[in-house]
């Protein structure tokens, strides 16, 4: 029986998908060398973990949307190596990683990362090793150097054209077809309505902008988005809509109630999930 060994150049071309996400991390959009090996660990212990396609369907997402997928990703890197993950912070957190949730396919949330934590901290540092420093070391070494030109895989292969082909949970997909679920699938976590809280004033106690502002920055910090408040000459504004950053905020400003009060300066301020016409009349009537 003999034993057989792969060169450094078969084990490279076999981690050609793993390599062109890596170069897309570091030269297309500049995240640090070894963090994004990290990053890159992670991704493949996901995948051993049953999250299949998981690396081949985030290299063909828009830049932006790998850019945020990363972000979460080192999210869940610094929980994994915290000495521990307090049980309270886990429902919070899982608004946070909604991207990878979603292209993991695999109902991935932060009690993942809390019940996987040794053996995912093990397997993240092997992977590294054994995987990441072996397979994107000349990436490694062209960048350190300035000398992307000698690059063996090159550039051209950071983007997949139009028809390039992912295989996904579903069977191929064009490029364009996985752009549009993704598209959608943003659309759809991001909605404005899902994030906007519905905010009434009493009559005779005027809030200025201002006001208003202070007020929102001192029960939601830098989680407000963006606030509407019509503002009329001679004319009290009664109501407000102000959109939040994430979902999860509106139910840390209700704490389990239908509508929250709160005063300020002697005037009081009515919080309530804002809910838009164009919902009320998709709702089924008997």
């Amino acid at each position: 029986m003999s034993n057989y060994s792969i060169t450094l150049e078969e084990f490279r071309t076999f981690h050609t998908i793993d390599r062109k996400l890596y170069a897309r991390l570091t030269i297309g959009l500049g995240f640090d060398l070894n963090l994004s090996k990290r990053i890159m660990a992670f991704w493949l212990f996901l995948e051993r973990c049953g999250c299949r396609n998981l690396v081949v369907l985030t290299l063909n997402l828009p830049y932006e949307l790998v850019e945020s997928i990363a972000k979460e990703t080192i999210l869940c890197l610094k929980l994994l190596y915290a000495e521990s993950i307090p049980s309270n912070l886990i429902a919070g957190l899982d608004g946070k990683v909604r991207f990878l949730r979603w292209i993991s396919r695999s109902g991935f949330s932060i009690q993942f990362v809390k019940d996987k934590q040794e053996i995912g901290k093990k397997q993240v540092e092997m992977i590294v090793k054994e995987v990441c420093d072996i397979a994107f070391g000349d990436i490694v070494n062209a960048i350190l150097a300035n000398n992307l030109r000698n690059l063996q895989l090159s550039l051209s292969d950071l983007d997949n054209g139009p028809n390039g082909l992912v295989n996904g949970p579903v069977g191929p997909l064009t490029l364009a077809q996985q752009t549009a679920e993704v598209v959608s699938f943003v659309q759809q976590a991001n909605s404005e309505d899902d994030r906007t809280l519905f905010l009434t004033f009493s009559k005779g106690h005027p809030i200025s902008r201002e006001e208003l502002n202070y007020f929102l920055n001192r029960i939601l910090g830098d989680s407000v988005e963006a606030v509407y408040m019509k503002i009329e000459p001679q004319k009290q504004p009664l109501f407000a809509r102000v959109v939040v950053k994430s979902s999860e905020e509106i139910a840390k400003v209700l704490g389990g109630l239908e509508v929250a009060k709160f005063s300020f300066n002697g005037k009081d301020v009515w919080i309530r999930r804002f809910v838009s016409k164009q919902r009320i009349s998709n709702v089924p009537r008997r």
